[in-house]
């Protein structure tokens, strides 16, 4: 078979990219080891935090707002709810690295938001117990999308817009050709004009003549049974992202009735990716966040509903890493890594499709290029 353009790897954005080049006209064929959405990687869990007063760089703000527009646009052409706005509180101490950056990118880009100390915190959300030295931010447009769903909805449209798709099929080899690329899978060869490469937590594999200096994580996501009546309940609840030490994150989602779903924002140990199926939460895991989130959470209850673990591909400045490989202009590759990308694969999947079709990357991909001198 022979394609324009071919994605391998078919989670949040390369489903993202392969609906929209679907819905641009483009001939494109669709590559995964696994049969997606799928819980093998980086886009499972029932829920992804979505926020837009973002505190990692203000430079973020501008493809938050085109995600939110795309993920709204693509409920209305799936039929499918993938949005939940909540409203979200940014907590820790007045002068973390949390509430500063939320503020000057809500400042920066008008973002309408609202201070409360701990004494206002304590009245509006009772659920949470925090020290007085602790302040809030709280912005009205956060909340979280279904992953499984997204992705799903994704490929289903890419499907009937005209895309091929191939999944349990792994990639086994490309090789660059005067007229584009060779792929070779088990089940046979592809040949497309021009590939991008969106395999996650395996993409280093697959390009390392280019020595990416991306580290891949073991992650643990945690669900605990909830007390009657239910302070932690949707409609009662927004998402959280709490700074307990500085640059650690607690964070969490409303009960929609599976439990009080809790996890951190830090690395965790690496771990190479074909070992994750083999991995579990381990009782110490569950211990040590019942320990760190029960002095926040009072009502909190000890009995764990389930848990998952996932992965984070991290770069060492926390950004994400998108760009073309310096020999073959017409391979793209895509990480939006570092734990924070799935809230972006909407507008990703439209900028990066674009960006193959017109040679021209957009502005708000500047941040992610791949720069001499950026990992030095």
């Amino acid at each position: 078979m022979k394609a324009e353009v071919a994605v391998v790897g078919l989670g949040a954005v390369g489903s993202a990219i392969l609906a929209y080049l679907a819905q641009r006209g483009v001939s494109v064929l669709g590559l995964d080891r696994f049969d997606p959405p799928h819980d093998r990687g980086s886009s499972h869990g029932q829920t992804r935090v979505i926020r837009e007063a973002y505190f990692e760089h203000p430079d973020y703000v501008p493809l938050l707002r085109r995600a939110y527009r795309n993920w709204e646009d693509l409920e209305l052409r799936g039929g499918q709810t993938l949005l939940q706005k909540t409203g979200g509180l940014m907590l820790g101490p007045q002068d973390s690295t949390l509430l500063k950056g939320s503020q000057t990118s809500a400042e920066t880009w008008n973002i309408p938001y609202r201070v409360l100390n701990a004494d206002l915190l304590a009245q509006t959300y009772p659920a949470f117990q925090l020290p007085p030295h602790f302040g809030g931010i709280e912005e009205q447009r956060a909340g979280y999308l279904y992953p499984e769903k997204a992705i799903a909805t994704c490929l289903r449209l890419a499907q009937a817009q005209g895309a091929e798709l191939r999944t349990n099929e792994p990639l086994l080899s490309w090789k660059a050709q005067s007229d584009g690329f060779l792929l070779k899978t088990a089940q046979g060869d592809y040949q497309c004009e021009k590939l991008i490469l969106s395999t996650g937590a395996w993409l280093s594999e697959w390009l390392a003549e280019l020595n990416l200096p991306l580290q891949v994580t073991r992650q643990t996501l945690f669900w605990f049974e909830t007390p009657q009546p239910n302070p932690f309940a949707l409609g009662k609840f927004p998402i959280f992202l709490l700074e307990y030490q500085p640059d650690h994150y607690l964070y969490g989602f409303p009960d929609e009735g599976e439990g009080f779903k809790l996890a951190v924002h830090v690395p965790g140990q690496p771990i190479q990716p074909d070992r994750l199926a083999e991995s579990q939460v381990t009782e110490t895991e569950v211990a040590d966040m019942l320990a760190l989130a029960h002095p926040f959470f009072p009502a909190l209850k000890p009995r764990l509903v389930k848990s998952a673990v996932c992965m984070y591909t991290n770069t060492p400045d926390g950004h994400f890493l998108i760009d073309t490989h310096p020999e073959f202009s017409k391979l793209w590759y895509v990480s939006p890594c570092s734990g924070h990308g799935f809230k972006f694969a909407s507008a990703l999947g439209e900028t990066v499709a674009d960006w193959v079709i017109s040679g021209q990357p957009a502005a708000e991909l500047n941040l992610f290029r791949n720069r001499p001198g950026r990992f030095l």
